[in-house]
């Protein structure tokens, strides 16, 4: 059915029990695995348990913070609170699944907006259900749509301003403002959600600018109006959470982007201080390869991907949303790879999660563009499993090459003797170490969210004050402020990046030998 280009609107509804039949599998997956098999899988990052341990010190009254004592903004704000209440009503090990299940749906539903995307669109069945197939079945895709972080929320949220942009779901008698005011509304969320969403917001207003610009007298008016609502209520929204950000940390800038920033510049061994442009190029060259290296995982090719984009902006009725698509990942992979460059690995596929469901949309419009009528329904259903199978692969490859993978599962349960091996640290602080003790730690979601202690990250991506130290060659003077005990971290003999050399020389730590090394990181404890 789903190669047929004009089908009863039924045919809707098989979209819907698709979506509705991966959610209900997902969902049962969840519920029917245990918490420690689900915190062992290689595709549940360790930013997801990160936030939901600041959605549980919110939910349980200590504050949207890590340790339950410092405020941040290093956590996504909206879907912070929103998943707070999870932890209001239930326990830990339930509000974890309940926060993975609603991932889970939103990710179900971000499948459907594509598709009716898609067929607002191009009027075609066939490559609207094509779409859908790509953004519900390729691997990033769908883990990242149940990996319990605002990475779905977000997709959704951008997928939806550009859905009730070209008038999705819009009532017949609702004004030009009103309706303005419902995508402002939508396109606010997305900044509420995370700070990238202004690059979206500046998309769409170009966009709207450009429709401006080409209509009549008469529509200018009614664009005006529409213009105006979107202005009002997504200014409203980002004033909102600017102020939120100044009132928790006294900064504009979202403190998990500016870490992560400080923590790349390190990664690099770049300063801007002490400017070489031949230095700044090759690091961008490299990033630029490493994006191209995770759309290849995403979308199962790049090439593909741009030879897409591109027909769509030669064909009259995808050109609006492919004018949308090449300012917004334009100017958000310009920053990417040019200034942030803390994204080359597999957590910066969720970065992609939005750009990748746009992408399949074009990418399934270019494989029903074949030049010949002959076997094309054949030729389009292998490609596209194709894409699938492919994309598939490569995300096997990626999420199972850290030294930590063969310690975890990529989808079943993982080996028992070897997960209490890659848990036995945690699982000593637990036991053995008082409630409170401060524990600094760089890969710090496991040991937040499934002990008693307070974590310090030394990370910088809830606390960006760690990795700016750490550049400043002070962070062993920040982290006796800060009253740490002991730091979970690699040996010298596991791995050498600059903060593990900085922390080796510049504090006297000592070996707790009662607690049992894990495959990536011993506990030590800190002689002041």
């Amino acid at each position: 059915m789903w190669f047929q280009k004009k089908e009863p609107s039924s045919s809707s509804l098989y979209v819907w029990l698709t979506a509705g039949v991966v959610f209900f599998l997902k969902s049962l997956f969840i519920l029917l695995t245990s918490i420690r098999g689900l915190a062992s899988t290689a595709w549940l990052i360790d930013d997801s348990l990160i936030e939901m341990k600041v959605a549980r010190n919110l939910g349980l009254g200590f504050g949207f913070s890590l340790d339950g004592l410092h405020a941040t903004t290093g956590a996504p704000f909206l879907w912070i609170y929103l998943t707070s209440l999870n932890h209001m009503v239930f326990g830990k090990d339930a509000a974890i699944r309940a926060t993975l299940i609603e991932t889970s749906l939103l990710g179900a539903l971000a499948t459907v907006v594509v598709f009716a995307i898609a067929l607002k669109l191009t009027k075609d069945r066939r490559v609207a259900w094509t779409a859908f197939l790509l953004s519900t079945f390729t691997a990033n895709a769908f883990f990242n749509g149940m990996n319990g972080m605002d990475t779905v929320l977000f997709t959704l949220l951008v997928l939806l301003s550009i859905s009730t942009y070209f008038g999705i779901g819009k009532p017949v008698k609702w004004s030009s403002f009103a309706w303005g005011c419902v995508i402002g509304l939508v396109l606010g969320l997305t900044v509420l959600t995370r700070g990238d969403g202004i690059f979206v917001i500046f998309a769409l207003l170009c966009v709207k600018f450009y429709d401006w610009w080409v209509a009549s007298a008469s529509e200018r008016r009614e664009h005006m109006r529409s213009l105006w609502g979107i202005v009002l209520v997504s200014g409203i929204c980002f004033a909102l959470f600017m102020s939120w950000q100044l009132l928790q940390t006294g900064s504009p800038f979202p403190g998990n982007q500016v870490g992560r920033r400080e923590l790349a510049l390190a990664f690099h061994g770049f300063s801007f201080d002490a400017f070489s442009l031949p230095k700044y190029l090759k690091i961008v060259v490299w990033n630029i390869f490493q994006l191209e290296d995770l759309l290849m995982i995403a979308l199962g090719g790049s090439l593909l991907a741009l030879a897409g984009l591109v027909t769509g902006l030669l064909h009259q009725r995808l050109r609006m949303l492919g004018i949308f698509t090449v300012l917004y990942l334009g100017i958000f992979f310009s920053l990417l790879v040019g200034y942030q460059w803390y994204f080359a690995n597999l957590h910066g596929l969720r970065y992609l999660n939005p750009a990748v469901h746009i992408l399949f949309i074009f990418i399934a419009f270019l494989l029903w563009q074949l030049p010949t009528e002959r076997f094309k329904r054949t030729a389009v259903a292998v490609l596209t499993a194709s894409i699938i199978v492919l994309s598939g692969y490569k995300h096997y490859q990626m999420t199972t090459r850290f030294p930590w993978a063969p310690y975890m599962s990529y989808i079943s349960r993982p080996d028992p003797e070897k997960s209490a091996i890659f848990w036995g640290t945690i699982d000593w602080m637990q036991d053995n170490l008082p409630a409170g003790t401060i524990v600094g730690v760089r890969d710090y979601g496991r040991a937040s969210l499934f002990t008693d202690v307070r974590v310090q990250d030394l990370a910088g991506n809830i606390d960006p004050e760690a990795a700016r130290t750490l550049n400043d060659g002070t962070l062993n003077e920040y982290l006796r402020s800060r009253s740490v005990e002991y730091l979970l971290i690699p040996s010298l003999e596991l791995r050498q990046d600059k903060l593990y050399q900085y922390l080796h020389s510049k504090l006297r730590l000592e070996l707790v030998k009662e607690a049992p090394k894990s495959p990536t990181q011993y506990l030590y404890k800190i002689i002041w």
